[in-house]
């Protein structure tokens, strides 16, 4: 008896069916009747709403958890066994666009019953459309520095790019607002330049997570490598504008940034526009990946520190970052706030201060 065959029988005893199993249903039938399809299109469709059904409707997932599950591994089982139709995720003729896609290759992945396939077209089609917005973001937030450098109006009343300057990265000093500039220019380029999106939704460590960015320095200033020796060296690697102190200084890249994506980075749904937050927290792990910035620790409403840091020496690269990253960074608005009035050094090289500034500048503008 085939699964589609079983997955009928075994189901029939839930007549009351919400929209989304009536989808999978339907989904099923079609590749009963018609098998794999192009490229195995209709067994990808049957995967696609499944994964939307079970994440929308867990209640009735519960129901028929066996039967569901069945229907899980066997589909993880035939995408497993059919390596050479996993380039059929872009079947439909959408591809990464100003990103490259990567298959995690390691052997340490999840149980061989609990992996997923290869992205959809519908998954494929959302970074897409965050790295669209996400590159609007950055490009406006680096303009918005530039205009506040020219400017430096902080008397009031205060322009609202000044106010996000210094909510986010402390009150008006010379030196940070150009390292602020020379930073957001280092991001412009990082997301302009192609970086690569690795999926490791199979990966043990990596697999139900958002995802995110190991910590790199991409940056070169003024002609001048990042990274060598010295505390200038370190400096730069917090990124720190050592080589060049004014916000004119050339910034380049010396590579591209490598994103991890897990499953909840990939989630469900149409995706027709991507959250403010999906911005806010790419341009996080890509000040991780581009100008090595740090996780500082949260602070309570007076701006204590709620957990200790690896360094509290300005010209250490670990500077700020919290010894408890899990448990302990801030990564929310009102404690970045917090934490830039009472401590703008440490603002400086945390990764969330960029992306809530980003996210901040796109909010105020029209799309």
């Amino acid at each position: 008896m085939s699964i589609v065959t079983e997955w009928e029988i075994r189901t029939r005893g839930q007549r009351v069916r919400s929209a989304q199993l009536r989808e999978v249903d339907a989904a099923v039938l079609v590749w009963a009747r018609m098998g794999q399809g192009q490229k195995d299109v209709n067994m990808q469709t049957v995967w696609t709403k499944f994964s939307a059904w079970k994440t929308a409707v867990p209640a009735e997932y519960g129901i028929i958890r066996a039967a569901a599950d069945e229907l899980e591994n066997e589909l993880a089982r035939q995408w497993r066994n059919k390596p050479a139709q996993m380039a059929g995720v872009g079947a439909s003729g959408v591809t990464p666009t100003g990103w490259r896609l990567v298959m995690y290759a390691g052997a340490d992945l999840v149980a061989a019953n609990q992996q997923v396939p290869p992205m959809t077209t519908a998954q494929i089609s959302k970074i897409n459309e965050a790295m669209r917005r996400v590159k609007l973001g950055v490009s406006s937030a680096r303009d918005a520095m530039l205009r506040v450098a020219k400017r430096r109006q902080f008397a009031f009343p205060m322009p609202e790019e000044e106010a996000a300057f210094t909510d986010f990265f402390g009150p008006y000093d010379e030196d940070r607002l150009n390292r602020v500039v020379s930073n957001f220019q280092a991001l412009v380029l990082a997301f302009n330049g192609t970086p690569t999106f690795t999926d490791v939704r199979n990966r043990q460590v990596w697999a139900n997570t958002y995802g995110g960015c190991v910590r790199r320095n991409l940056v070169s200033r003024s002609g001048q490598a990042a990274l060598g020796g010295g505390v200038a060296a370190k400096a730069a690697a917090v990124g720190q504008a050592v080589a060049a102190p004014k916000a004119q200084a050339a910034v380049s890249l010396t590579g591209n940034v490598d994103m991890l994506v897990g499953r909840a980075f990939i989630g469900s749904g149409s995706y027709a526009k991507t959250t403010d937050d999906t911005i806010c927290t790419l341009v996080h792990e890509f000040a991780h990946g581009t100008i090595n910035a740090v996780d500082v620790p949260d602070v309570d409403g007076n701006g204590v520190f709620q957990c200790t840091r690896q360094s509290d020496d300005p010209a250490d690269p670990n500077f700020g970052n919290s010894t408890d990253p899990f448990g302990h960074q801030s990564s929310q608005e009102p404690m970045d706030i917090i934490m830039a009035r009472h401590h703008p050094e440490y603002a400086l090289v945390n990764a969330d201060c960029y992306g809530q500034f980003t996210k901040r500048i796109l909010i105020g503008k029209a799309e």
